[in-house]
């Protein structure tokens, strides 16, 4: 779509930051060589991520930050097999040196469920780039990720390998998240929570979020009160979630300024 629906990205985006948000993120989630590979778009590694940036940055303008958006590739990471890890880590460094090379603002490694992945993306990404690197993992209802980190240990894992700011994204909706993210501020690292707008649940065929904007805006005042530095949404999240979010936001005087974040 960054390539042949431009003014889809770009409606998108323009719908979240005339909704508060002030970090927009880029349509750059599975652009890695090999997610794309699988659906035969391997070569436009380069072209997808520069464009997912430009279009972002067209609609930021001076209004709001641009994070290049890098997710899992899909594999199950297994440290003895080393042509498999060789194969993450370039495809980590490859998009990551594109959307660093296109100007973004701060790179988003989310949505990880395995830390040995976490760990080979920030191994990969680290030394190309000064700008921040925001690592965020998914963690189930027991609040463990996939394979049995807790919070504090998750963040402690991805701070010691090179993350400015850890967090916890997807899986859950707020009140989970608010749990996670919580216990993972004796870090030495800002904190963001990205949550679901809830468990999703199918209902006469369609997949829907029942999380109210409402209760994200409640949710919203408890993080930032717990010292959780950065929020937003992620799947099932809409501009009128995001609206409450900043609301709750530009309410709230005497605490850290947060961002509101929205993936496209």
């Amino acid at each position: 779509l960054n390539l042949t629906r431009p003014d889809m990205v770009e409606k998108v985006h323009a719908d979240y930051l005339a909704a508060g948000a002030m970090v927009l993120t880029t349509n750059t989630f599975g652009a890695n060589m090999v997610k794309l590979s699988r659906h035969g778009l391997g070569e436009q590694v380069d072209a997808i991520n520069r464009a997912g940036v430009r279009l972002a940055r067209a609609v930021a303008g001076t209004s709001a930050l641009v994070a290049g958006s890098i997710g899992p590739t899909g594999l199950i990471p297994d440290t003895a097999d080393a042509a498999m890890m060789e194969r993450i880590r370039t495809a980590f460094a490859e998009q990551a040196d594109v959307l660093a090379a296109e100007g973004v603002d701060a790179l988003v490694l989310e949505t990880f469920r395995h830390p040995v992945e976490m760990a080979a993306a920030l191994e990969a990404v680290r030394p190309l780039t000064h700008v921040p690197i925001v690592a965020s993992m998914v963690f189930d209802p027991d609040l463990l990720t996939g394979d049995g980190l807790t919070p504090e240990a998750a963040a402690a894992w991805m701070a010691s390998r090179g993350a400015d700011i850890v967090g916890a994204n997807c899986g859950e909706g707020p009140s989970v998240l608010f749990r996670v993210a919580s216990r993972m501020l004796g870090a030495g690292r800002p904190v963001i929570a990205q949550p679901n707008a809830g468990r999703p649940r199918r209902i006469e065929g369609r997949v829907l979020y029942r999380s109210t904007p409402e209760y994200f805006g409640e949710f919203t005042k408890r993080m930032l009160a717990a010292g959780i530095r950065v929020v937003g949404g992620c799947c099932g999240t809409t501009p009128s979630h995001i609206r409450q979010m900043s609301a709750e936001l530009r309410m709230v005087g005497g605490l850290p300024r947060a961002n509101a974040v929205k993936h496209v």
